[in-house]
């Protein structure tokens, strides 16, 4: 689900292009996968205003009553989450998995290699993603696991590379790249 226009970040793509890239790397995922159910959906992008992820959550509980939610987001994200409005309800409704990407570069390890980052914007020490996790959950409560990735890859390299005319073969699906190609974003 793209999101729809996003109150704490500007300048996105526009929700047409998100959607159907979406839509193309969901297709690709489906062929692979057989026996998981995928679905894309246009809710936030059809929402009127700022959208806000705990009244997407609201709206996802009146559609599956009975269905356990999983939201998945950035590690970045996750340490911005009680900033969000109403970071209390996201956490209540639904499990939350942080998706981490290995260390970015100037980035800085405790004794034990375990990755340090600037903690929320209200306390500026530094913090480990498990410290953020265990300080989240007794704050909130609520269940948040983190799912590690080797692939450094973002968005934004996604973006540069296209916008330098490099391959981004491997980087996204085929069908994604080509849409992205074929409309000229990024460049």
């Amino acid at each position: 689900m793209p999101c729809g226009n996003p109150y704490l970040k500007k300048g996105v793509s526009p929700d047409e292009d998100r959607l159907e890239l979406t839509r193309l790397s969901v297709e690709e995922f489906k062929e692979k996968t057989s026996n998981a159910v995928w679905e894309v959906s246009d809710m936030e992008i059809r929402r009127e205003g700022d959208t806000y992820t705990f009244e997407t959550i609201a709206a996802l509980k009146d559609i599956y009553p009975n269905a356990e939610l999983y939201f998945l987001v950035g590690e970045d994200s996750l340490r911005y989450m009680e900033n969000w409005v109403n970071p209390q309800l996201i956490f209540a409704d639904c499990i939350v998995i942080a998706a981490a990407r290995p260390s970015r570069k100037h980035q800085t390890f405790d004794a034990g290699g375990h990755e340090m980052h600037t903690g929320s914007e209200s306390s500026g020490t530094e913090e480990r993603i498990e410290d953020l996790q265990a300080r989240l959950m007794k704050m909130f409560p609520a269940e948040i696991h983190i799912m590690r990735f080797d692939d450094p890859l973002s968005a934004s390299d996604i973006r540069k590379a296209v916008s330098e005319g490099k391959d981004i073969n491997g980087m996204v699906t085929e069908h994604a790249g080509k849409y992205i190609t074929e409309k000229g974003m990024y460049i």
